[in-house]
């Protein structure tokens, strides 16, 4: 058997540092197209800006709601697009003191940035609520 590989071949796709943010608040995208990339141009529903061509931009989001994600990547042959319905999640900030993205850091990502010694163990307690509160 043959297997012939496209050289020119683009599967686009992407991720985030994280996809939950507060009001206000940023995401770090990540490329993750496979293949030689030339261009890219991002699509953010509800971000700011709304539109990119950076291969990893930062995003900022001022209203609460699901938003939806759009990459498209290119070379001079091909071009592949990934879209992900609802793939940032962005809460009210208004009375928010502390937003924890619970990512095994202790970090404060929200507007206070409050400095945090919270073990593990309580962090997986709080998820767990979390989690039965959302069920």
């Amino acid at each position: 058997y043959t297997t012939v590989i496209d050289k020119n071949a683009i599967a686009a796709d992407f991720g985030a540092q994280c996809r939950n943010t507060y009001a206000g608040g940023y995401i770090h995208f990540l490329d993750k197209t496979l293949g030689m990339v030339e261009d890219w141009k991002w699509t953010f529903e509800g971000g700011n800006p709304s539109v990119s061509t950076d291969q990893n931009p930062v995003v900022q989001y001022v209203n609460p709601g699901k938003y939806k994600v759009m990459l498209t990547a290119k070379n001079s042959v091909n071009s592949s697009v990934k879209e992900k319905e609802g793939y940032v999640y962005v809460i009210s900030a208004e009375k928010l003191v502390l937003y924890l993205p619970f990512d095994g850091d202790n970090k404060d990502i929200g507007p206070n940035q409050l400095n945090l010694l919270i073990s593990r163990e309580i962090k997986k307690i709080i998820q767990y609520c979390l989690f039965l509160k959302k069920g």
